[in-house]
């Protein structure tokens, strides 16, 4: 019985350091990401006529 006890400490324990450590891994994964240009037009232009595209597709469904 004694052992019974041991063992489920044991994983209180662990499972309590895996859920103090997971957030400082997250952590280290929150950098902040590279800009990429999307050829030839931009990136700003690409969102643009994608945007276009959706609304004018919904207008003409609705």
């Amino acid at each position: 019985m004694a052992r019974r006890w041991a063992g489920f400490g044991l994983a209180v324990v662990v499972v309590a350091l895996a859920l103090t450590a997971l957030p400082a891994l997250a952590q280290e994964a929150a950098k902040e990401p590279t800009y990429r240009s999307f050829p030839l037009i931009g990136s700003r232009l690409a969102v643009w006529a994608v945007a276009q595209l959706h609304l004018n597709f919904a207008a003409f469904i609705l």
